[in-house]
C-alpha cells in the first residue's frame, strides 16, 4: 500500500474544512426537535386518553399497535359508524390490506385548540377529522388504476368535539408489501406542534445544504486533482444523500417541485442507500488501495443488485431495505477485517 504525503496546503485546507463541518453538525443538532418536550404515550386500544396530560409546554407522541378498521372498503366517517364489518385488529393486519378504512380516537380536554401532525399513510390517503374531510393525499382507490399515489407530512389545527378527536383514514396501497401504520401522530398546543414542524423542516434543509456544500467542495477538489478519485466518489455520495434527504421525511424536494412524479421519488429513495454505500466503498478503496479483496468485493456487488432491482420490482421481495443492508454491511465488515 502506497503512503500518501499531505502537503502544507492540504493541511491548511483540512484545518479550515473540519471546523466548518463541526459548526454545521452543531447547527443541525440544535435544530432537532427537543425530545425533552415530548411525551410518548402507548395504547393497547385505538383510543388515547390525554385528559390528564399537560400539553401547554409539551407535545404527545401517540403510539399503538391496534386500530379499528374495515377491510376492502373506502368509507366516510358516517359510513364507518354504520358498517357491521368494523373490527379492532393489529396494525400489521391493516398494513397488509391493499385498501381499507381505519379509525382511532383521542380524548382531550374540551374547549381548546390543538395542533396535530403526522405522515400520511403510504401510497394514498384521504384524511377525515371529526367527520370533516381534511385532505386528499393522492387519491385512494380500489385498484391500482384508480389510485393516485402521494405521501406527505400533514399539519392541522383541530377543535375537539365534546372532548373527542376522531381520525379516519381511507387508505390504498398497491406498491408496498406493507403500507404505513395508520395509527399515531404528534399532538399538542398549536405553538408546540408548529415549532416541531418548523424544526423538522429546517433540520432537513440544513442537512441538504451541508450535502450541497460538501458536493461542491469535493467536486472542485477533484477537478483540481483528477488523479485522486476519492474526492469524486465522496462528491457523488453527497449528491446522492442530498437527493434522498429531500425525498424523505418532510419531503422538501417534492414541496419545492410538486410536479415530480411520486414513482420517481420512490425509486430515488430506495436506490439511494445501495448507491451511497457503493460510493463509500469506492472512496475507501481509492484511499486505501487493496483494502477490499476479490471475494468480498464480488459478494458486495451481488448484494448491491438488490438495490437495483428495487427500482423495477418495488418492494414486494423485501418489506424494506433493512435486510439487504444488513447482508451488505456484514460483507463489507468481513472484507475489511479478514
Amino acid at each position: 500500500m502506497k503512503k500518501m504525503k499531505i502537503t502544507n496546503k492540504e493541511w491548511w485546507s483540512l484545518s479550515l474544512l473540519l471546523p466548518c463541518i463541526f459548526v454545521l453538525c452543531f447547527f443541525v443538532w440544535q435544530l432537532k426537535a427537543d425530545t425533552s418536550a415530548m411525551i410518548t404515550l402507548h395504547s393497547d386500544d385505538p383510543v388515547w386518553d390525554l385528559r390528564s396530560v399537560e400539553m401547554q409546554k409539551h407535545y404527545v407522541r401517540l403510539k399503538g399497535d391496534k386500530v379499528e378498521y374495515v377491510p376492502q372498503a373506502l368509507l366516510t366517517p358516517e359510513e364507518f359508524d354504520n358498517n357491521p364489518k368494523a373490527q379492532v385488529v393489529k396494525t400489521e393486519k391493516a398494513e397488509e390490506t391493499q385498501y381499507y378504512t381505519a379509525r382511532f380516537r383521542i380524548l382531550v380536554p374540551d374547549g381548546r385548540v390543538y395542533g396535530i401532525t403526522f405522515s400520511s399513510v403510504d401510497y394514498a390517503d384521504t384524511i377525515y377529522i371529526n367527520g370533516q374531510h381534511m385532505q386528499d393525499v393522492g387519491r385512494p382507490g380500489t385498484n391500482s388504476k384508480e389510485t393516485v399515489p402521494l405521501t406527505t407530512t400533514v399539519y392541522y389545527t383541530v377543535v375537539p368535539d365534546n372532548g373527542v378527536i376522531e381520525v379516519v383514514h381511507q387508505v390504498s396501497n398497491f406498491v408496498h408489501k406493507k403500507g404505513g401504520n395508520p395509527v399515531g401522530l404528534d399532538i399538542g398546543s398549536v405553538e408546540s406542534i408548529s415549532r416541531l414542524c418548523s424544526r423538522q423542516t429546517l433540520t432537513v434543509a440544513a442537512i441538504m445544504g451541508g450535502c450541497l456544500i460538501l458536493f461542491i467542495i469535493h467536486l472542485v477538489l477533484f477537478l483540481q486533482l483528477r488523479s485522486y478519485r476519492t474526492n469524486l466518489y465522496f462528491a457523488l455520495f453527497c449528491l446522492v444523500w442530498l437527493v434522498r434527504t429531500g425525498v424523505t421525511g418532510p419531503k422538501v424536494i417534492t414541496a419545492l417541485f410538486p410536479e415530480i412524479s411520486w414513482y420517481l421519488t420512490f425509486r430515488l429513495e430506495y436506490i439511494a442507500i445501495p448507491l451511497a454505500s457503493l460510493l463509500i466503498i469506492l472512496a475507501l478503496d481509492a484511499m486505501f488501495e487493496g483494502i477490499f479483496r476479490g471475494g468480498g468485493k464480488i459478494f458486495y456487488r451481488i448484494s448491491e443488485c438488490r438495490g437495483g432491482t428495487s427500482i423495477f420490482f418495488y418492494t414486494h421481495c423485501f418489506n424494506d431495505s433493512d435486510t439487504a443492508c444488513c447482508v451488505r454491511n456484514g460483507a463489507v465488515v468481513r472484507t475489511i477485517c479478514v
